[in-house]
């Protein structure tokens, strides 16, 4: 894992690393921003989340109720290469309209 890999080589990494792979949550940084939780097992909050990782055991969540909330995660610097390249992230979303009757 990591980001100096010689050229041509895949960068994998998943949340189940403790450093996260360099990705953070840019909330430190910004403070109109909500921080993201390294978390495994469902959530805290009953209900309003996965009861597990889509893969392996960890997985990333936030705590949200309102509006106009910003969370970011971001990735480290990723040099660049002569190929295209790709992230890909499993959600989990619960609205208000999916999950209550309002009348």
């Amino acid at each position: 894992l990591g980001l100096g890999q010689a050229r041509g080589q895949s960068i994998a990494c998943s949340f189940e690393e403790n450093d996260l792979c360099g990705w953070t949550t840019a909330a430190s940084a910004n403070p109109e921003t909500y921080a993201w939780t390294r978390h495994q097992g469902a959530t805290p909050t009953d209900g309003t989340g996965p009861d597990k990782a889509k893969k392996g055991s960890y997985y990333m969540y936030t705590e949200w109720s309102g509006a106009d909330k910003k969370f970011y995660l971001e990735s480290p610097s990723i040099p660049p290469q002569d190929r295209e390249r790709g992230v890909s992230f499993s959600y989990h979303v619960l609205t208000w309209s999916t999950c209550c009757d309002s009348g």
